[in-house]
């Protein structure tokens, strides 16, 4: 419904469109819904959103291990920025990983680059999904 964003999505599903395992959400009342409410904007992020790489399974281990497998939303809440989460993801979970001190437990990261690219909501949901206090300093 949303591969082809571009186009208004039909109101039913193709033929073999029952076959495919990762649509068996979709039932036919759902998509009549869905395809009626999602405007363009709705099928180029859930788009954006369907391209994203699987994370691989060593760092899911990681944040398993370490009760944070909700850093991995990251990429899917700055849409955006996909590159830019997964970087500070990756960092994160290394940094995590490493546990260079059991007493070590603050993390400060700076982001820089001109406003309006994210920095601020990327800061917010990475204390969000770690469920750790942020703060947050504009040195502008």
């Amino acid at each position: 419904m949303w591969v082809r964003y571009l186009d208004v999505p039909s109101r039913t599903p193709p033929a073999h469109y029952s076959q495919i395992p990762e649509t068996a959400w979709c039932s036919e009342a759902r998509r009549f819904q869905l395809a009626d409410s999602m405007n363009l904007t709705h099928r180029y992020f859930l788009n954006r959103a369907n391209r994203i790489a699987y994370t691989p399974v060593k760092r899911e281990q990681i944040a398993k291990a370490e009760g944070i497998t909700r850093l991995l939303r990251v990429p899917y809440y700055i849409l955006g920025q996909i590159p830019a989460a997964k970087l500070v993801t990756v960092k994160v979970l290394a940094h995590i990983a490493m546990k260079m001190k059991e007493t070590d437990t603050s993390y400060v990261m700076a982001f820089a680059g001109p406003s309006g690219h994210g920095k601020t909501e990327l800061a917010k949901q990475m204390g969000s999904l770690l469920s750790v206090e942020t703060t947050l300093i504009d040195t502008a």
